[in-house]
């Protein structure tokens, strides 16, 4: 098994993608502290021009082919105590997996299967709003000038 620490994207751990195929998954940013152990391991680097940069997606099928059901990763706090928070984009995760050499179809690769993830530093995922100076504040006679018929919708 590996241990990698990066920033991460995208966490599905808790519960899983079921866009398509059910699969628990987080993508892990690629930078110089984690870059060797990747190459190592012979996982594909992605990069798709967005805030990830370089990232690895590291992923577990719900489902095995003959139908028996995978484990779910264990998701920790730093404190190694189980933890059901959402994580936000951004927060900083120890991830341990497990590659797995693969052939199918004529193609060859490695894929990394998720195992574990600790969170390092969390970010939190949409729990709060930020105070807006000269917003709305509900009883506060925030008078408007526009009239009802102005209303564009």
């Amino acid at each position: 098994m590996t241990v990698i620490t990066g920033k991460c994207y995208w966490a599905k751990v808790h519960a899983p993608d079921t866009n398509f195929e059910p699969v628990w998954s987080i993508d892990i940013c690629v930078d110089d502290n984690n870059r060797e152990a990747i190459m190592k391991d012979g996982l594909a680097i992605k990069n798709k021009g967005d805030e990830r940069g370089d990232f690895v997606q590291i992923k577990q099928k719900v489902s095995r082919r003959d139908g028996s059901e995978n484990t779910a990763p264990v998701v920790l706090d730093a404190q190694k105590q189980p933890m059901t928070k959402l994580i936000g984009n951004g927060s900083i995760v120890n991830v341990m997996y497990t590659p797995y050499e693969w052939s199918m179809n004529g193609k060859s690769g490695v894929s990394p299967l998720l195992k574990k993830v600790q969170v390092v530093n969390l970010v939190s995922y949409g729990e709060d709003f930020d105070v807006v100076e000269g917003g709305y504040v509900e009883g506060a006679g925030n008078a408007s000038s526009i009239t009802e018929d102005e209303v564009p919708f």
